[in-house]
């Protein structure tokens, strides 16, 4: 190390060992800047003008102790030290060194010769330890920005430990062929065995707010919250992601906070580097949309509204009066035969028909503002002219089964349902090479599901991760009947869209849709 332009102070009241450090430098052929002070007042005077970038210090000095000089600051020198004493001691070594020296040299001709080296060794190891010190300091001020944005996001986030959830799935009895979705939902007990190995460290404000806690203790104490009720759909994506060794996923889910009361939420699922591995850590944010869902939703049901009134003002209003203006071109058309003027009759024809093409569109425009009509099988009819328009449209062949009778009550879940078979439909017409399409509504008990399956080439993997716009809208809707859609392959080829919905609530819905309309 080149030490030419260093400070070094030496405190030393012994004029020969002070000449015969200062003569070790010489004979080295540095040019170092060499202050020297034969008391421990005058090596303080020379401190109070400035810090040196080394001092050599002799142990035992005419006014005090030499370790007197050591000043600590944050658990660290000011500046690197070297004690030298004239007789060596254990004990005053291990002193000198806890009270911040970094090296201790008993005094001989032969050692303080080595001085030169000493120095360059004991500022190498300074600056390494500065260095230390400066990453040390840079990570707790990180940490403490991290632990304040932590604490003080606006989003709400916890932070877990997965490794547990890694571990057990990993000893799980899967096969590559095996549908791992399918396995989950044919055994819950293994979801529930997943989510007990869920370890939450820590949550912020944001997240005890969004979930009615009483503070981040009963928050943190349990993961239910994340994995209980409508979430467990989204803790099912979760054990798929880790399954498939993925880092990050995005959806939206429903939240039940520890009152009981639903939210609306996106939520984010990341894993930070370093811990793809064992998923030590998992960090999960959660966005309340609450009030933006209620607000989509209730535009969704005014323009459901308006477009049924456009539909019926098209068929009971425009129908009626375009029947009207044909009935009087009848008339008309007789009183011109009965009188021989063939050719105005002739041309009233062709007027007629193009009021009954008319007519016909204007049929057309009002059954798709409002395709689902109120009688009690409104769906099931709907749903069979739509069958009928994709055979004859997309000439490939479509079947409806309905087993028995299945009556929805509220005409927005009704018509809710039938965009999603119509979006589920035309996506099979236009991407899946389908040579079969089929629908299917059914009765469970107390549900109702609406399934569209076809025999196409199924949903690549890697479109399956990045949802398009189709089944955004079909979930969306879904959402809005407060329905699960499930979109998956099928072992045998092809694809299932799946729409299963409550009845109790489809009632509670057609009973606010009145309460609106009235």
């Amino acid at each position: 190390m080149d030490l030419d332009r260093i400070d070094i102070l030496l405190v030393e009241d012994e004029a020969a060992h002070a000449a015969l450090v200062q003569r070790a430098f010489k004979a080295r052929g540095e040019a170092v800047h060499l202050r020297h002070a034969d008391t421990l007042a005058e090596a303080r005077r020379q401190l109070e003008r400035s810090l040196p970038d080394l001092a050599i210090v002799d142990l035992r000095l005419p006014d005090g102790d030499g370790i007197e000089l050591l000043v600590v600051e944050d658990g660290m020198p000011l500046f690197p030290v070297v004690i030298m004493t004239s007789h060596g001691d254990e004990q005053v070594a291990v002193e000198a060194m806890k009270a911040g020296a970094l090296d201790y040299v008993v005094k001989s001709e032969a050692m303080l010769v080595q001085m030169p080296r000493i120095v360059e060794r004991v500022l190498r190891e300074w600056g390494h330890i500065v260095e230390r010190r400066r990453a040390e300091k840079a990570l707790r001020e990180s940490e403490i920005r991290f632990r304040s944005l932590f604490a003080h996001s606006p989003v709400a986030i916890w932070e877990a430990d997965y490794a547990g959830v890694k571990t057990f799935l990993d000893l799980l009895p899967l096969t590559e062929q095996e549908d791992v979705r399918d396995y989950f939902d044919q055994h819950p007990e293994v979801v529930r065995a997943c989510a007990h190995r869920v370890c939450i460290l820590a949550v912020n404000e944001a997240a005890v707010q969004l979930f009615e806690a009483d503070g981040a203790g009963p928050l943190q104490e349990t993961a239910s919250v994340l994995v209980a009720g409508e979430m467990g759909e989204a803790f099912k994506q979760e054990l798929l992601a880790i399954h498939r060794g993925e880092r990050l996923l995005e959806l939206e889910a429903v939240a039940r906070t520890l009152k009981g009361n639903r939210r609306d939420v996106t939520l984010r699922w990341t894993v930070p580097p370093g811990h793809e591995q064992d998923y030590s850590r998992v960090l999960i944010s959660m966005v309340d949309v609450t009030e933006r869902k209620r607000l989509e939703k209730e535009i969704l049901e005014i323009s459901g509204r308006e477009q049924r009134r456009i539909g019926r003002d098209l068929h009971d209003g425009l129908g009626q009066l375009l029947g009207g203006v044909r009935f009087k071109i009848a008339r008309l058309r007789q009183r011109l035969q009965r009188r021989g003027i063939e050719a105005e009759a002739e041309m009233l024809d062709e007027i007629d028909q193009f009021i009954a093409e008319a007519m016909t569109q204007a049929r057309a425009l009002a059954q798709g503002l409002s395709p689902v009509s109120v009688e009690e099988d409104g769906l099931t009819q709907a749903l069979r002219g739509l069958v009928y328009t994709v055979e004859r449209l997309g000439g490939i062949p479509c079947t409806l089964h309905v087993d028995e009778p299945v009556s929805i009550g509220d005409p927005e879940v009704a018509t809710q349902l039938y965009r999603i078979a119509q979006e589920a439909l035309t996506n099979a017409m236009r991407h899946s090479r389908a040579t079969r399409l089929q629908v299917i509504l059914a009765r469970e008990g107390s549900s109702v599901t609406l399934t569209v399956r076809d025999n196409g080439v199924g949903i690549p993997k890697k479109a399956a991760r990045r949802e398009g716009m189709g089944l955004h809208i079909m979930r969306y809707r879904a959402r809005m009947i407060q329905a699960d859609l499930e979109v998956r392959n099928l072992p045998e080829g092809g694809t299932q869209v799946s729409c299963r919905f409550s009845t109790a609530t489809t009632l509670r819905s057609s009973r606010a849709l009145s309460a609106n309309e009235s």
